[in-house]
């Protein structure tokens, strides 16, 4: 096993690190609160990215317009 953390995440990886399902993570991505990455024809979110949103998060909740509902909630 490699001791190697990725960079990206891919969907599935991305709602099980936020604690969030699928669809709030394509309200988020809709919203513009989180950007995917297209890479090789697959869907990928920056480790960065997850994280600079989960901090977001902690100054100030965030809600997703289309979704009327928080991402902590």
């Amino acid at each position: 096993m490699s001791s190697i953390t990725p960079a990206a995440l891919t969907i599935n990886q991305a709602t099980e690190y936020l604690a969030v399902s699928r669809a709030q993570i394509y309200r988020l991505f809709r919203s513009g609160e989180l950007k995917p990455a297209k890479v090789g024809g697959r869907t990928l979110i920056r480790r960065v990215d997850a994280d600079a949103l989960l901090s977001r998060a902690i100054e100030q909740p965030l809600t997703v317009a289309a979704a009327g509902k928080g991402i902590m909630a």
